[in-house]
């Protein structure tokens, strides 16, 4: 399960892959982990020895790339992490923990585990290998696409931006709705498998057509530049480009007199005046009330 050896293959380059966010950590020894490394029962089934792959630690992958089946992260019987969650601690472990496809905490094989088909997203494991890949029209290496992946999960985690996309009642408002009254934590890697498989195709689906599609997403749930604080060093020159072009809160004042008048041009020209069409007929990225949208009806004599 060691990733030092295989981190160039990985990645295509040679950096401390300890530093890359996106490897789900193999938390040897905590007991009270709730989940742990992923695995395929169908996988483990077909093993002469049994063993964890090494893509079961990547964070954007939640089926299995061979079988198309749901992969599991927790012990089908006691829920209790798999391997190599607590069996560091000899102590702890069953007594019929003497191989890897069953459970260390209470012994149930893990090959017994639920099989489900699902539609796994295949373009987080394509991206393997270091080769640049394009996204839209332009060419960008794989740890850029990785980083841009994991910053777009981190805007349905963080509650000020699941708001926002849950308001634009839009396509993309569905995974934010659907993780919205769970206890999460600050990071996609940390996520249960389910949940992920919930977000990651999602963000993948963002990144397609670079960037249109994304600044779209963004205006039309009014997600800005502010919203990407705190993992704005760690996304790629390109991403932060369009944040800072594209998405950076204008300093400039627009009244009430002119979002009216925005949304009447806009019914004029046939157009739903919606807040994110008023903010693009603008220019704009500032708050609108909803009310400076509805046509003024003309007073009863």
């Amino acid at each position: 399960m060691s990733l030092r050896g295989v981190s160039a293959y990985l990645i295509g380059e040679q950096i401390d892959w300890s530093r890359l966010p996106w490897w789900i950590s193999a938390r040897y020894g905590k007991v009270r982990s709730v989940h742990g490394a992923m695995y395929c029962p169908m996988c483990l089934a077909e093993d002469e020895t049994p063993y964890f792959r090494l893509v079961w630690r990547f964070g954007f992958v939640y089926a299995c790339i061979k079988h198309g089946v749901t992969l599991h992260d927790s012990c089908p019987q006691c829920g209790s992490a798999p391997w190599p969650a607590g069996c560091g601690v000899p102590a702890h472990a069953h007594a019929s923990f003497l191989s890897l496809d069953r459970c260390w905490s209470c012994g149930k094989l893990l090959t017994e585990a639920a099989i489900t088909e699902t539609q796994q997203v295949l373009e987080p494991v394509a991206w393997y290998g270091g080769k640049p890949m394009q996204l839209g029209s332009i060419s960008v290496a794989s740890t850029e696409a990785f980083a841009a992946l994991r910053g777009i999960c981190q805007l349905f985690l963080r509650s000020a931006s699941r708001r926002r996309i849950i308001e634009a009642n839009n396509e993309w408002s569905v995974s934010a709705r659907q993780v919205d009254q769970l206890q999460l934590p600050n990071s996609i890697e940390l996520l249960e498998v389910n949940l992920r498989a919930l977000l990651v195709p999602t963000a993948v689906d963002l990144l397609r057509e670079w960037p249109e599609r994304f600044v779209s997403f963004a205006q039309d749930a009014n997600v800005s530049r502010m919203h990407f604080n705190g993992t704005y060093n760690q996304l790629p020159a390109w991403f932060n480009a369009v944040l800072c072009e594209r998405l950076a809160r204008q300093v400039r004042w627009v009244c009430a007199a002119d979002i009216r008048l925005a949304a009447d041009q806009l019914r004029q020209a046939g157009v739903t005046p919606t807040k994110a069409a008023v903010r693009r007929h603008l220019g704009w990225q500032g708050e609108i009330d909803a009310s400076l949208l509805l046509e003024e009806k003309p007073s009863s004599p």
